[in-house]
């Protein structure tokens, strides 16, 4: 009908679609339209016109990957803290904007597909030849995949991503995104936050350190002794 999609809202600023899973989804426009996808899992979805992960929306602190359209996001808002897998279609990543030539991606992390030539973006990471203008990006990170290496969930791999720690966490909410990443590690580990929606496991890092074996982390650890040790830094 030229207007369908899986959420279909009244407009970004009041429709908010937040901790869910999207998946497998076929309409006109996609997973989303005139909403607010926050903490969301985009994948697997298509769009039959284009902006398979949404069209008019805002996209804070998700993952967006696999899905099959034009474009993955079209006339965005908002788009912060998210991560976009290397599997998109082939066109434009992010198409366009809205209004035209405002939008600035902050703090995430683009595997994979090209940007439109109006992007701008700040904080973020993109793999070489996305067709981001170098004029349009701020304190950018640009390099081949292999420096920005993610495990099968999409978290960045300590000692791979130099995308790690080189997040602005003053451009992050906490009270609206949440103290951790999506795979449910603080959003501030080893004293900075990460570009993208995932933050990296230093747990093994810092188990190694310690030379003890580390049962509980979020709260501070906990040796075989039953002492509780914070980890601040």
């Amino acid at each position: 009908d030229k207007s369908g999609s899986a959420v279909y809202g009244l407009s970004h600023s009041s429709s908010l679609v937040e901790n869910c899973i999207v998946s497998n989804n076929v309409a006109y426009l996609g997973t989303g339209s005139k909403c607010c996808f926050r903490r969301c899992r985009i994948v697997g979805n298509r769009a039959t016109y284009r902006g398979a992960a949404g069209q008019n929306c805002d996209f804070v602190s998700c993952l967006i990957n696999g899905n099959n359209s034009d474009n993955q996001v079209d006339y965005a808002y908002r788009f912060e803290s998210s991560t976009i897998g290397p599997d998109v279609s082939p066109s434009d990543t992010i198409a366009l904007t809205n209004p035209r030539d405002s939008l600035t991606v902050l703090n995430s992390l683009i595997l994979g597909g090209k940007q439109h030539s109006n992007i701008k973006a700040r904080n973020s990471a993109f793999v070489k030849g996305n067709g981001v203008q170098d004029g349009n990006l701020t304190d950018c990170i640009v390099t081949n995949a292999a420096a920005l290496e993610v495990d099968e969930n999409f978290v960045p791999v300590v000692g791979r991503n130099v995308a790690i720690d080189r997040g602005n966490s003053a451009r992050y909410s906490f009270a609206d995104n949440g103290e951790t990443g999506l795979a449910g590690n603080p959003r501030i580990m080893n004293g900075a936050m990460d570009i993208g929606c995932f933050e990296a496991d230093w747990k093994p890092v810092y188990s190694k350190i310690l030379g003890r074996g580390a049962v509980c982390w979020r709260d501070g650890t906990v040796n075989a002794k039953g002492e509780r040790h914070e980890m601040r830094r």
